[in-house]
């Protein structure tokens, strides 16, 4: 193998780390992937700029960083000891990298102190999402680029969230980012050239944290009238949104942030002529309509489905080709019975929900032999090559339910 390609080999080992570490993937995962010991060897003495003193990536937990630490040192060590079995380096150039070290002790003696006084809730932390910002994946990026954390991400847009540490925080589910909007987000960035045009106007029902106001955001075209409203109910969760559009730059003339409540369109005709959730979504006139993660209370499907079908009218009001706004919805169907009060719900509506495809946008292709652990005699035909998906998460469908992504029209369009 020539330099040139080494020198890429490596560049993909960081950039398979940072992708992970970033989105802070279980760190015991099957779908964490490390790469193999020869790559890690080589990469080690940029990963302490890559992933603590690149100004674009948001500090993890200490806890999260302290377990990925112990992890990386204990991989670094063992490949450190095979590189001096083998005979390719000497014993004094092999040696695990001593500012990561130096990072993983200070870590453990401010842990120490901190567990004498504390035992709090789990802390919140930021998340960083990254994906490729171009059509192209995995740039090459020149030899001055490889000398820091920003070089190696060029080509990469980060998404920031600040996430709470528990599934319920502030009595909301609403502060943490789910699978469906992963794979949602992964949809649309698959298909970000029919969906996204100069003039999208992209609404968002449940919004959250904010991952998918703000992935829009960053695929509208940067020169157009397209802009993006994010709606939720709680108003922790609305100044949680507001905090994900400042913190990734995001002006509010691209990105609003508005109250929505779904129950005010269940029964318009009792705001006598004064729904504000009505005239929202009517003065927005929005072309694609999103929700992801909103199936889990029975009681509010019926609001749900008022509101998909309040956007939809609301959508279609003003276009001259009386084209009806395009509607995904995705869901985690965890309870079958729940899933299927839901498909009720949008039929009493007179809502026809379709079933389709969710397709994968990758963020990085290499060739599986750089990973740990490659078995050539265990690959199916044709597997030389591994399409990383953006958005890596450890969910299995076994355990925690499929995902099922939903076109929704009118029954009489």
């Amino acid at each position: 193998m020539d330099h040139a390609d080494r020198t890429e080999h490596v560049r993909l080992a960081r950039q398979l780390i940072i992708l992970q570490y970033a989105q802070r993937l279980p760190l015991r995962s099957s779908k964490f992937l490390w790469p193999n010991r020869n790559l890690l060897f080589e990469a080690q003495a940029y990963l302490d700029d890559d992933l603590f003193g690149n100004r674009a990536l948001p500090g993890a937990s200490k806890a999260y960083e302290k377990s990925f630490l112990k992890i990386l040192l204990e991989k670094l060590q063992t490949a450190v000891n095979e590189a001096q079995s083998q005979g390719r380096v000497s014993a004094e150039d092999s040696e695990v990298d001593e500012s990561l070290l130096e990072r993983y002790a200070l870590l453990m003696a401010t842990d120490f102190n901190r567990s004498v006084h504390s035992h709090g809730a789990p802390e919140s932390s930021h998340t960083c999402y990254l994906f490729s910002s171009s059509l192209k994946i995995a740039q090459n990026t020149s030899a001055t680029e490889q000398e820091g954390g920003r070089g190696v991400l060029s080509g990469f847009q980060p998404i920031i969230l600040r996430e709470e540490g528990s599934f319920i925080s502030e009595g909301t589910t609403g502060l943490q980012t789910w699978e469906a909007s992963l794979r949602l987000g992964s949809h649309l960035l698959a298909n970000r050239q029919c969906i996204f045009s100069q003039d999208t106007r992209v609404l968002e029902l449940g919004a959250g944290a904010g991952f998918l106001a703000t992935l829009c955001s960053h695929l509208l075209p940067t020169h157009g009238e397209g802009r993006v409203l994010a709606t939720d109910c709680a108003s922790n969760v609305l100044a949680r949104l507001n905090e994900t559009r400042h913190s990734n730059g995001i002006p509010e003339s691209r990105m609003q942030v508005r109250p929505l409540n779904w129950l005010d369109l269940l029964h318009p005709d009792e705001s006598h002529g004064n729904n504000e959730s009505a005239k929202l979504l009517q003065d927005f006139c929005p072309t694609i309509i999103l929700a992801a993660d909103v199936v889990f209370d029975p009681t509010l499907f019926p609001a749900l489905a008022a509101a998909i079908c309040a956007a939809i009218v609301a959508g279609s009001a003003e276009r001259d080709n009386c084209r009806l706004p395009t509607v995904l919805i995705s869901s985690t169907v965890r309870n079958a019975e729940t899933y299927e009060a839901f498909l009720k719900a949008l039929q009493n509506a007179n809502l026809k929900p379709t079933p389709i495809p969710l397709n994968t946008a990758p963020t990085l292709v290499f060739p599986a032999r750089l990973l740990e652990g490659f078995a050539p005699h265990n690959m199916p035909q044709h597997a030389d090559m591994v399409h990383y998906g953006c958005f890596p998460s450890a969910h299995d469908t076994q355990r925690d339910g499929r995902v099922e992504l939903l076109q929704i029209t009118l029954c009489n369009s």
